[in-house]
């Protein structure tokens, strides 16, 4: 049970190559918890899976129960990362804002944004100040439109996806689809049932 006799709440999520864990978090308003084994690849250097909990105290239980070395994922394999079986004494509540150094970007080419998300924003901003954060506010990101354009991480996605789902495929064990080529096939021959709308 958490505080309050409420139990801890871990929802989990789908693949992710920044839309499955990251955005629902956000527009949500809670935590992700990203980890990657076992993902369908587009891209080996976006994908991964993970859970999303209500507070952070609740992801970082979850965390002291699956960390560890996973075989299938070489990120994890290093042998002088440091792993803690403790990670809620890092839950340290609001007084976790006080020294951290933050920057807030502003020439970002967000001109979706509505305007009371946008004052809502700098509401948490100016309270996160409040309680001892040093804030740098305006952070001016010169590269900042060539990074959200989508341009780069798409370039990223067409470069891993042919490798990583080959990769992925030879894994498999129940099924003769084992290369592009295979896919690629299989579609064509049966494109009156893959590509009927």
């Amino acid at each position: 049970m958490g505080r309050g006799g409420r139990q801890h709440e871990i929802l989990k999520s789908p693949n992710e190559t920044d839309g499955s864990i990251i955005s629902p978090s956000s527009f949500n308003n809670i935590v992700g918890l990203k980890s990657r084994s076992g993902v369908i690849p587009i891209s080996h250097n976006q994908d991964s899976v993970g859970a999303m909990a209500r507070t952070v105290i609740d992801a970082a239980i979850l965390l002291e129960v699956i960390q560890g070395v996973d075989p299938h994922d070489p990120a994890t394999l290093d042998d002088n990362a440091v792993r803690h079986h403790n990670y809620r004494q890092f839950c340290r509540g609001i007084n976790g804002f006080r020294g951290l150094s933050l920057g807030v970007v502003r020439n970002l080419n967000y001109t979706a944004i509505p305007q009371d998300q946008l004052r809502t924003f700098n509401k948490a901003i100016n309270l996160i100040a409040k309680l001892g954060a040093k804030i740098k506010d305006p952070i001016n990101f010169e590269t900042a439109d060539y990074f959200v354009s989508g341009t780069t991480e798409l370039l990223i996605l067409e470069i891993d996806f042919k490798r990583g789902t080959e990769l992925y495929l030879k894994t498999l064990q129940n099924t003769n689809m084992k290369t592009l080529k295979d896919l690629i096939e299989f579609n064509n021959q049966n494109s009156d049932k893959e590509f009927s709308q």
